[in-house]
């Protein structure tokens, strides 16, 4: 026998299990000590005295004991063992024999009436294997066997809503539950469910395909979108270098070519005319009367609509687009172009506007990579001449054979009928 001292300090675990426990409650035991420490350790055990319980740790002052009166208590284990490989048969809804056989975790939630019962284990076995046949008849066979996790999910929450269980015990976790009963039917079962899962599975997997498909045509598509897109705008690109520098080459050769006639000393009112058809943007008007001198003027086709700013950065840019130049940047004062200046591999060449451009020649310098300076020589004809962009087609070849000597002059010339008047 253990004495009253030894049950209050045993271990729950092993008190409850002693000759006059239940299995969830230890022996009665006395306590003699009017003034004591009632010790309770919360969440693992209860303390049960005379019926009621001591809910934590605390120092009691007994009087009743002061006159004689014994007063016995009794340790409740709070959470004990799971309940394992607990049986129950039933026929189900459709029918046919099945046992379930199930694995509960639980705890006590009302130990005051776990300590007053004498058999706690077997009257809650006995409610399980109830509450287990009575889901069985709930439910047909195939709807069972289905899923074990469903089925253990659907167990827990039916012993949950018992009213037996209810307000005494709280069932955790249904640890297994598995079916047994004619071994063919379950077999069946089962691999309805197999195929069942499967066609679910190819059902989803052909859906996922479908929409793969669909969107990898989507993503093709934007692809040969983008693509033509980027062919049509290197296309652009290309074809308006290649318009530049055509228009470039045609003006520089025309300028050579009025360079030549007036060097020769011949009459350039009979050539200007001619010249003028072959350089794009320009015509010649002669004077009604010939003692009126009248300059070349510049057509007013779409593109001279433009901005001169903006003519100006286009004609830059479809030399840069065509790899002449690296880079450039046009400066402007309310919409008045000022100047430029223009990167060419390792220099640089500045141009600066009058108010009066373009019937006046920009200034031109050319700074070298060492940092001097040149004035190239520079061909500029009123009504003729139309962009920066055509003297640096020309400025460029003379970089080449002046960066070793900075003091080359610059020569501008505004040819008009002033300059061709009469012959040589």
């Amino acid at each position: 026998m253990h004495s009253d001292d030894q049950l209050a300090k045993m271990p729950i675990s092993e008190v409850v299990n002693l000759p006059g426990g239940n299995g969830l409650a230890s022996p009665a035991f006395h306590m003699f000590r009017i003034l004591r420490w009632e010790h309770v350790e919360e969440g693992v055990e209860a303390l049960v005295c005379d019926g009621q319980l001591v809910p934590r740790t605390t120092l009691t002052v007994d009087w009743l004991r002061a006159i004689g009166k014994n007063r016995f208590f009794r340790r409740v284990l709070l959470q004990p063992a799971p309940l394992t490989n607990i049986s129950a048969k039933a026929l189900t809804e459709d029918g046919l024999d099945l046992t379930l056989t199930v694995s509960v975790k639980y705890m006590v939630v009302n130990p005051v009436y776990v300590a007053a019962l004498q058999s706690p284990l077997v009257e809650l076995t006995d409610l399980i294997i109830g509450l287990v046949a009575e889901y069985i008849r709930s439910d047909t066979l195939d709807s069972i066997v289905a899923d074990d996790g469903k089925l253990r999910t659907a167990l827990k929450r039916h012993l949950e809503n018992a009213p037996t269980l209810n307000g005494h015990y709280a069932v955790t976790e249904i640890l297994k539950a598995i079916p047994s009963g004619d071994e063919s039917l379950l077999e069946i079962a089962r691999q309805k469910r197999i195929a069942e899962t499967q066609s679910g599975l190819i059902d989803i997997e052909g859906r996922n395909r479908v929409m793969e498909a669909g969107y990898q045509h989507e993503i093709d598509s934007q692809a040969a979108h983008l693509q033509d897109e980027m062919a049509d705008r290197k296309h652009q690109r290309d074809m308006q270098a290649q318009r530049a520098k055509l228009v470039a080459d045609v003006q520089q050769s025309a300028l050579k070519a009025i360079s030549d006639i007036a060097s020769s000393g011949a009459n350039l009112k009979e050539v200007l005319p001619l010249l003028s058809r072959a350089v794009p943007g320009t015509t010649y008007e002669p004077p009604a009367d010939p003692n009126v001198e009248v300059p070349l003027i510049e057509t007013r086709t779409p593109s001279n609509q433009a901005s001169r700013v903006e003519r100006e950065r286009a004609a830059l840019l479809s030399l840069q687009t065509a790899g002449q130049i690296k880079s450039f940047e046009v400066f402007e004062t309310q919409h008045a172009l000022k100047g430029a200046t223009v990167k060419v591999h390792t220099y640089e060449i500045i141009f600066t506007c009058p108010d009066t451009y373009p019937t006046d020649a920009p200034s031109v310098s050319v700074r070298l990579s060492e940092g001097n300076k040149f004035e190239p020589r520079i061909l500029w004809i009123s009504g003729v001449s139309e962009t920066l962009a055509q003297l640096v087609v020309s400025v460029i070849p003379q970089v080449k054979t002046n960066e070793s000597d900075s003091s080359t002059g610059q020569s501008a010339y505004r040819l008009s009928l002033d300059d061709v008047g009469g012959g040589g």
